[in-house]
């Protein structure tokens, strides 16, 4: 015999069409959950100030908008590898 109210809970997480699996995955993706602070460590000035821009645009859209970015430049003499990849 078969047990309906699995059939039933299995339909309400694995939806039976290719629509309805898009219009859940873009309910989700337009939620905006994510991390409440981003921290970026870059080697140079400049490529701070460019994800620091570049982040702080995309507020809303891929970010939450409360989201706190913070793009900084390892300024450390010999640095801490933080912010580039040691030559091998």
């Amino acid at each position: 015999m078969k047990d309906f109210s699995i059939v039933r809970l299995s339909w309400h997480y694995f939806p039976q069409t290719t629509d309805d699996v898009v219009r859940d995955n873009i309910e989700h993706m337009n939620r905006l959950e994510g991390f409440n602070v981003i921290i970026i460590c870059c080697s140079s000035v400049k490529q701070a100030e460019y994800w620091q821009s570049r982040l702080e645009n995309g507020k809303g859209s891929v970010l939450p908008n409360d989201c706190i970015v913070l793009s900084v430049e390892e300024d450390w003499e010999g640095g801490a590898g933080n912010g580039e990849l040691p030559s091998l």
